[in-house]
């Protein structure tokens, strides 16, 4: 790894060949391209050398007067820099914005030697701040003209007459304006060959600068409205569309609108009206004109149909808009559900393959600190955009770095924090770059500040000094001066080939922490990798070089027509031992800034050979085969039909697993909304949103699963008759159509004799101020008598499960405590219900062993331990996973030893189940690896959360003290790699307003930024208790014996939090598979909702392992927030169907279209347990060997209940079904070759 001290990088630079002339070499021609070698730096290096202005001889400093950026602050957000061979050498040439001095362009004489060019005079744009810029040949000629924005400016264009020489053209192509423009992106939109023009706007001043700005607001036909600002209209031009009223936040103040320019082909930019229907909503109607606060902008194709579409960073409330190109240069709104949430602050952004599936994935940056002490000093009002932060809106905006890997459907799914990139400080551009050539591309990022402008103790001061003091305008303006300089450094991660990322800032020397904003991407000295080139505040541009000395190919498209440098081709490489690598030809897009137009591409070794996949913007490929490593390549398309490649052909339909045929059902779970954070301000999430549950289960005993749905407070309980799988038809009976007092949560349907059918439903209390509280409802369908079963403890009902525990032929009832009215997390109580003559009576003796775990998310009993009496399992919010095996009807908590698969056996250390402390979620228990013991699947909450990258360090949740003013407290806190101790996770203005102890002890956000938990504690009176959460992975345990194995599930089960899940051989390949439900929303005002979740389908692979489905072919689309789900063949046609609720939103009903059939076994049990719960069966071949185990169980996943009836899988006829009943007792039934269906009474 290359860490060399920059002080022998000179010496290393005069000693090394690094440079690569091109006139002291030679192209060769080959068939459509020309290449040139180009030799890599010799060794194993990886990373940057940072090349100094006294050795290259490009001495530039983006300088800003302080007083100007007093009085604007909008200068503050920098210039950028444009790269490309301005002077056609064949060298790669710089372009440098200023902003208080000339804008000055580098010519690049080789060997890292730049000088200023001679002839550049009318390209210095002396008269202006500049702040973008782009190399880009908007006519054709084969000479890279250039673009430049600036303040009060617009865009300026100066047109390349040959060899560096420059002519301005603004007026004539019709660009001249005054607006505030920022970045710039150029491609070929609407086809014709021409590359057109994006102009990011900002604005040029904001009222936050300018002194006494007043604002008239009137009622006006019931509603309030924005009359004038500053006795000018609010229709007059420089005033429309500026500033938006809202009661809740007052007077919003917008950017300018950007501006879409159309390359007529004859000397004009034509500008696009935003409402003749270039852009669309997602209705196709046009759109608005939009007043954004526009920071930068990227034409990248991410649909794969070769036209790029466009995504704009927008700053403050302004939403990221993302248009989807719909061929013919209209643009369509992009649909909430594919992308579901963005950055709140977006300010650049960059598209790349980053996990090689072959798809577009996106990054976008904010300004989220990575370091504890600055996120506890750089607070936001938590009132400050609340509305776009709403996490219940369809696109909520946060505060963080958002990252979206494509599925293969379309969507995407929202991963920062589960990848490890949420957080990079005040962020500016983003840059997609394999560093190490390893494949891979990795992840570049400036960042830093000329003001510390989210400071709030500086701001709670300057405010407390304005109010005090009588100021001018300019003296309150001058008082920014006391927020400090943010120089954070650069960052590099490095991408470890699983959408995971690792900081390598320091290793590849990427840590400057000069104030940074443009960067571009450029082969300086065309040795084939990409080096970098960033435009500084107040400091001189940081020059890189890279030194990767791994082999590579350098890609440059050279197009025929008027798209002279190929902008828009999509490049694909195939190298031997690394996956495909896909990169894009780009013009502008990064912020302020525009690269060369050329791409690398990583090669295992010098010896191999690659395949070169070029796709043209107008639709052309190319195919070039055999290409050797270390070359330059210039690939010119191809003007005859391609001898390699016939037109692509469109690309087949994927035929699915499952089609949504929800409409069969048509139901919809409702809540009455309810503000948990105004009873526990402190809470870390919502706990009145955590169902409803359901369950299969023949009511009316026609032979066909019907269904219980939830319902919410103020909604209804859903009962669905099953008319024969074409319908499902609501029952309007009066007993279902009450209003519901309050949330229900898990739902049993059971027989209690042959004469009686009776319902379960689970209360939730968590609502509730009242003492004595209903636990669950025990309804007969037959004869309409409800029992309300109650306690005095204030405990909300969560799982419930049915077993024979005692073993008295009878099915008893367990009920787990999901948490204490209003007193999250303390432990509420779970019970044990004996079933006595059909009465349910509490079993306090037997339920001592529960007294202390937690509060309870999931429970089954299952017979995990092979004896065969129902064990029970239990899985704990902010708690560990418990199994009590029954000895004898009563429960003894057992620990075997967890063992942990390779990929995190050197990881974690703690390894027994009450050891594994998370905040898990579900519960099922299946047959894995297929050796007949039943195993354990987990739901838990992933690790695409604020905490998810902890690196199994714990998370704690404080309780229990003086109440103080928020209700019954709770203060998250984690562990501090930098201090060595827990930290509180919220800031002291936040933690203040409940605990007023913290106001009085600490009197700045930074000395409680600096104080331990300990340390906060002990300001606070009494005694608090707390618990611990360490792991976050959804695991599936494997029961050996004496011991578990514990393989994490994959990746698509760990982006969001696993409610529902359901076990079924979907494919009926005879080994048994998972689909799941996902996606949580109602996170406390600093978090960002769990979304990046569609629903899981997960196949089984027989040995324990999975491999997930992906949407496209699943066809599951769950993207609300998922929680009840069970499995039924609901249509009777030999294949596992499924249900899954979610709250506040659509029931889906899945249907199974799998060509194979499976077996389909019903079980008739004894009187007492007419279901036969706790029965297994299993298939036997006609070799003797088994198919893997299924449990009869009531009670199951989340909140759920499956059939009796379930359909066994097989990848071979079955010779016989073998049942052992709850007793123990085996029964062996053969099957008929052929047969479909089996019911199986037990023996008398």
């Amino acid at each position: 790894m290359f860490n060399t001290p920059r002080r022998s990088i000179l010496f290393m630079l005069g000693c090394v060949s690094i440079a690569f002339q091109l006139s002291s070499q030679s192209w060769e021609e080959g068939d459509g391209f020309r290449s040139l070698s180009a030799s890599a730096v010799s060794g194993d290096s990886q990373g940057f050398s940072l090349i100094e202005s006294g050795r290259t001889g490009l001495d530039f400093t983006n300088s800003l007067v302080a007083d100007r950026g007093l009085r604007n602050q909008i200068l503050l957000n920098g210039s950028g820099v444009a790269a490309g061979d301005a002077n056609g050498d064949g060298l790669c040439d710089l372009y440098f914005c200023g902003l208080d001095r000339p804008n000055m362009l580098f010519l690049n004489h080789g060997n890292w030697i730049f000088k200023e060019s001679a002839i550049a005079d009318a390209i210095l744009c002396k008269d202006q701040s500049s702040t973008g810029a782009v190399f880009a040949d908007v006519n054709g000629d084969g000479s890279l003209d250039l673009l430049v924005t600036g303040h009060q400016k617009g865009v300026r264009l100066f047109l390349n007459e040959g060899k560096g020489s420059f002519i301005e053209a603004t007026k004539q192509w019709g660009l001249a304006s005054t607006r505030g423009s920022a970045s710039m992106t150029l491609a070929d939109v609407d086809g014709n060959g021409w590359l057109d023009l994006y102009v990011v706007n900002y604005r040029n001043d904001t009222m936050r600068d300018l002194p006494n700005g007043q604002f008239d607001v009137r009622l006006v036909n019931g509603e309030y409205r924005l009359l004038s600002y500053n006795g000018k209209s609010a229709d007059s031009p420089d005033i429309k569309g500026r500033f938006t009223f809202n009661r809740s936040q007052g007077v919003l103040e917008n950017g300018e609108p950007d501006q879409l320019f159309l390359n007529s082909g004859r000397g004009q930019f034509e500008p696009v009206n935003w409402q003749e229907g270039h852009f669309l909503d997602t209705n196709e109607n046009p759109v608005e004109t939009p007043y954004d606060w526009g920071l930068s902008a990227m034409f990248y194709d991410f649909n794969g149909d070769l036209a790029p579409d466009l995504y704009v960073c927008n700053d403050f409330q302004s939403p990221d808009r993302i248009w989807i190109n719909l061929g013919d240069g209209r643009f369509k709104a992009v649909d909430d559900n594919r992308i579901r949430q963005t950055s709140l602050f977006s300010m650049g952004l960059d598209f790349s393959d980053i996990n090689r599936d072959g798809l577009s994935d996106l990054f976008v940056v904010d300004m989220l600190s990575r370091s504890h002490l600055r996120r506890m000093v750089q607070v936001m009002d938590g009132m400050a955009f609340a509305q776009y932060r709403d996490t219940l809106l369809a696109r909520p905006q946060s505060p963080r770095n958002t990252l979206f890997i494509q599925r293969n459907n379309q969507t995407f799914s929202e991963t920062a924090r589960y990848s490890g990139v949420e957080a990079s400080d005040w962020s500016w551009c983003p840059v997609f770059l394999d560093v190490d050539l390893d494949g891979y591309e990795d992840l570049l990022i400036t960042t830093g500040h000329w003001r510390d402008a989210q400071n709030a103790d500086v701001s709670r001061d300057l405010d407390a000094m304005i109010q005090a003091g009588n100021y001018t305008h300019a003296q309150k303006l001058a008082m920014r001066s006391r927020f400090p300089v943010l120089n954070t450094p650069n960052i590099a991660f490095k991408n470890m080939g699983n959408a995971q990322f690792e900081d390598n800032s320091a290793a590849w020397g990427f840590n400057s922490t000069q104030v940074s904003h443009g960067m571009v991407l450029a082969d300086l000295d065309n040795d084939g990798d990409l080096d970098i080139a960033i435009n500084c505040l107040n400091a001189q541009a940081l020059l890189y070089r890279n030194d990767s000395s791994n082999p590579r190919v350098r890609v440059q498209l050279k197009g025929n027509r008027q798209n002279t440098a190929g902008i828009g081709g999509l490049i694909k490489v195939n190298a031997p031992g690394l996956p495909i690598q896909t990169q894009s030809i780009i013009s502008g897009g990064r912020y302020l800034s525009g690269d060369q137009a050329v791409r690398s591409f990583a090669v295992q070794k010098e010896s191999d050979t690659v395949t070169v996949e070029i796709n043209w913007r107008n639709g052309r490929r190319d195919l070039y085969e055999n290409m050797s490593a270390n070359r330059l390549y210039v690939f010119h398309e191809s003007k005859k039909a391609n001898p390699h490649i016939a037109a692509k052909a469109p690309e087949p339909r994927i035929k699915t697993l499952f089609e949504d045929v929800s409409e069969r059902l048509n139901h919809r779970h409702s809540d009455q909304p309810y503000d948990d954070f105004m009873r526990q301000p402190m809470l870390p999430r919502k706990l009145s949103s955590l169902g409803p549950g359901l369950a299969w289960f023949d009511f009316n005993q026609d032979g066909w699963e019907d269904l219980f749905i939830g319902g919410g407070k103020k909604g209804k309980l859903g009962v669905y008759r099953n008319e024969q799988g074409l319908r499902f038809v609501r029952q309007r009976a009066k007993a279902f159509e009450a209003e519901l007092p309050r949330d229900q949560t898990s739902i049993i349907a059971w027989r209690p004799d042959s004469k009686d059918m009776a319902l379960l439903l689970g209360q939730s209390a968590y609502e509730s101020f009242q003492t004595e509280l209903p636990v669950f409802n025990h309804f007969s369908m037959v004869t309409g008598k409800m029992e309300t079963i109650t306690n005095s403890e204030g405990s909300s009902t969560g799982p419930m499960t049915m077993a024979d525990w005692d073993g008295d032929g009878d099915l008893d009832l367990f009920v787990g405590g999901r948490v204490q009215s209003g007193r999250f997390p303390e432990a509420p109580k779970s019970l044990l219900y004996r079933n006595h003559n059909g009465k349910f009576v509490p079993a306090l003796e037997s339920s001592q062993p529960f007294k202390n775990v937690g509060m309870v998310s999931a429970a089954i009993f299952s017979d995990l331990t092979g004896d065969p009496l129902p064990d029970l399992m239990l899985a704990c919010d902010w708690g560990p996973l418990y199994l009590f095996e029954n000895q004898g009807g009563q429960f003894v908590e057992v620990n075997k030893e967890v063992h942990w698969s390779d990929s995190l056996a050197s990881k974690i250390s703690f390894n027994s189940l009450n050891k594994l402390r998370g905040w898990w979620t579900s519960l099922t228990a299946m047959d894995a690896n297929q050796d007949g013991r039943l195993d354990l699947v987990a739901g838990n909450w992933g690790r695409n959360h604020e905490r998810g990258d902890s690196s199994f360090q714990p998370l704690r949740i404080y309780y229990g003290a003086a109440s103080g003013q928020g209700g019954y407290p709770s203060v998250e806190s984690h562990w501090d790699q930098d201090r060595a101790a827990f930290v509180p996770s919220r800031d002291w203005g936040t933690l203040s307003a409940s605990l007023p102890w913290l106001n009085r002890a600490f009197k700045t956000f930074q000395t409680f930024a600096h104080a331990s938990m300990e340390e906060a504690l002990q300001t606070i009176p009494g005694e608090f208790q707390f618990l611990e959460a360490r792991c976050f992975e959804s695991i599936v345990f494997l029961n050996l014996e004496s011991t578990w194995k514990a393989i994490p599930l994959p990746d698509e089960a760990q982006i969001s939090p696993l409610f529902g899940i359901g076990i079924g051989d979907f494919n009926n390949d005879g080994m048994e598979d998972l689909v799941g439900s996902q996606n949580f929303f109602g996170v406390n005002a600093l978090d960002s909702r769990q979304d990046a979740g569609m629903g899981l389908l997960l196949f089984g692979n027989g040995d324990g392992t999975f491999t997930a489905s992906l949407p496209a072919s699943s066809g599951i689309a769950i993207r609300g927030e998922g929680r009840g789900l069970a499995v039924a063949d609901f249509d009777h046609d030999g294949r596992a169907d499924f249900i899954a609720t979610q709250h506040s939103g659509p029931t889906k009903l899945y249907r199974n279209l799998e060509q194979k059939v499976g077996l389909a076994v019903r079980l008739k049990g004894p009187a007492g347990n007419l279901q036969a719960i706790g029965a297994k069966g299993r298939l036997i071949y006609e070799n003797g060997s088994k198919g893997p185990t299924r449990e009869w169980r009531l009670g199951d996943g989340y909140w759920s209940q499956t059939p009796n009836r379930q359909v066994f899988g097989f990848d071979a006829s079955p010779a016989a079904l073998e049942v052992r009943w709850p007793t123990g007792d085996i029964q062996v039934m053969k099957i008929q070759k052929g047969q479909k269906e089996i019911l199986i009474t037990v023996s008398p």
